[in-house]
């Protein structure tokens, strides 16, 4: 199996995430009172999509073993005794220090775009970042954002979470500040590719994916993206 044949089956199992996220009253839920649950049941939707897509040839296993930087991939494609792919997975909130936390702090996106590195230099074929932010607001009828403090970002966080028990609350600034939004895993994955003499490029998304509501005056959403990653 070709590199252009493996990346066919990727992204089709991109679109294949995204159509059952829209369907997902798992997810809806999760958006709202996580509870530990958002990056598994995501890379669980995409593992499924990725059997689907690669058929009985190749072996997706449910469980990794420990791999390098101590730390298992996320998902791995196999046939026979090669690695077709490896993937890390990130879900970020969109809340006040969601994102910025993920992609800058050491042991999140640095994290896996070191265990992309070692997978492609240790003979995978090829290593994709799925990354998916996943947010959750109170609505007026007119589904516009419901905020409560429009002064102080941290204020209206605590507000929203204490009136309608959000958990992680989107930032009202999410889609348009640079730091705090989809621009800046952009940012981020440009960077730490460089950073460790890789090439990076977003072959799928930004997709905005609409879940099912977990109650009738409660937006959520996943905005999806699918980063190739490869060594210069």
């Amino acid at each position: 199996m070709n590199t252009r044949d493996i990346d066919n089956r990727v992204t089709g199992a991109f679109d294949e995430l995204v159509n059952e996220a829209s369907r997902s009253r798992l997810l809806g839920e999760i958006a709202f009172q996580p509870y530990g649950r958002h990056e598994k049941t995501i890379e669980d939707l995409f593992r499924t999509a990725l059997r689907s897509q690669f058929g009985e040839r190749v072996r997706i296993p449910s469980n990794q073993t420990k791999e390098h930087y101590n730390k298992l991939h996320d998902i791995v494609v196999l046939h026979n005794s090669v690695t077709l792919a490896k993937f890390e997975v990130k879900t970020p909130f969109t809340d006040t220090p969601g994102i910025r936390g993920k992609t800058r702090k050491p042991e999140h996106l640095p994290k896996d775009m070191n265990a992309l590195k070692a997978a492609l230099e240790t003979g995978a074929s090829s290593a994709y970042a799925l990354i998916t932010p996943i947010g959750c607001y109170p609505v007026d009828p007119n589904v516009t954002m419901t905020v409560l403090n429009s002064r102080s970002l941290k204020k209206n966080e605590e507000a929203i979470k204490a009136k309608y028990q959000i958990q992680w609350p989107t930032r009202p600034d999410y889609e348009t500040n640079p730091l705090h939004g989809k621009q800046e895993v952009d940012r981020a994955m440009k960077q730490l590719a460089d950073e460790r003499r890789l090439k990076v490029k977003r072959v799928k998304g930004w997709q905005k994916v609409v879940l099912p509501k977990p109650k009738p005056n409660i937006y959520t959403f996943i905005d999806c993206a699918l980063y190739k990653v490869q060594l210069k």
